[in-house]
């Protein structure tokens, strides 16, 4: 029963974006434009929602004018980067029993019928303009609480406000 439960929660974990920095399975990224510009990208996976990955997106944002010092931000830009990749296989037909397998042949042959399967990585790129005025700038900080509460992120360590006694 253990592993059952374990094996759901790795599939169900494994269907949805997690919100994090850049690494092999998708992530955001920023890059520095001048002081107060960055561009933020969010990579998702294939079984990710178009517009949760922009909504992270716009979140690191909010985050990254946050941890500069800045209060509101402008958003001069958005780019839906997705796209689509390809890979092609061919599958085996036979079947392989222990026998086989230790005499070196596994009884199993590759199918002469490739199989094409095509499948969309969604990803956003923005532009943001950090600043503490403008009267058509977002707050980023409600901006961001609004985002963690809608996909149920966790309030970041660094954002935490300590109580000295």
């Amino acid at each position: 029963m253990k592993i059952v439960f374990i094996a759901l929660t790795i599939l169900v974990a494994g269907c949805s974006s997690s919100y994090k920095p850049m690494s092999a399975s998708g992530g955001y990224a920023e890059q520095k434009i001048n002081d107060n510009t960055w561009q933020v990208s969010y990579e998702g996976r294939s079984s990710s929602d178009a517009v949760e990955i922009k909504d992270y997106a716009v979140l690191r944002a909010a985050e990254l004018c946050i941890e500069q010092g800045y209060s509101k931000f402008t958003l001069t830009s958005i780019n839906d980067t997705s796209r689509v990749k390809t890979y092609s296989y061919k599958p085996f037909s036979g079947s392989a029993n222990t026998l086989d397998s230790c005499a070196g042949t596994n009884g199993v042959t590759p199918s002469q019928n490739q199989i094409t399967r095509r499948y969309v990585i969604p990803a956003a790129r923005l532009t943001v303009n950090c600043s503490d005025n403008g009267s058509k700038a977002e707050v980023a900080n409600s901006t961001a609480a609004q985002l963690r509460q809608k996909y149920n992120l966790p309030e970041p360590r660094r954002y935490i406000a300590r109580v000295s006694n």
